[in-house]
């Protein structure tokens, strides 16, 4: 995620200062997944769309995982409730598992940390008609 930052330099021409800041650099976070989303593309019908999303404690203490949750129950995730210690890392997997439904699906799985950070992975694709 990129925030936009705009500023107006200068009132009497209207120049305005526009700077993109990435997240990662602005906010100081315990985690730092390798990626955010998953887009599986054509999905056969009926199979299970599975991926595990890996992430890095780069903190200086040990996190756990409070919580993760979904924004459908057609998804479902598995993930360790153990501490992650600083420069190790897990895994969170996320699976579509209504694919008996032909067409496009977006899944979210939202993440608590018992330190208060939150962070959400996608998880995304296409449920092809049976048959084809």
């Amino acid at each position: 995620m990129n925030i936009l930052q705009i500023s107006k330099n200068d009132l009497e021409t209207n120049k305005y200062n526009i700077i993109i800041l990435n997240s990662n650099k602005l906010l100081d976070t315990s985690l730092k997944f390798t990626e955010w989303k998953c887009d599986f593309g054509s999905v056969r019908y009926r199979t299970y769309c599975s991926h595990s999303f890996t992430f890095k404690n780069v903190s200086r203490a040990s996190i756990t995982i409070d919580n993760v949750s979904t924004s459908c129950s057609c998804a479902k995730t598995i993930y360790s409730s153990d501490s992650v210690l600083p420069g190790h890392y897990s895994t969170i997997q996320v699976t579509y598992r209504d694919s008996t439904m032909p067409g496009y699906f977006s899944q979210d799985a939202y993440i608590s940390l018992k330190n208060g950070e939150k962070y959400t992975l996608r998880i995304k694709g296409t449920i092809r008609e049976p048959g084809k």
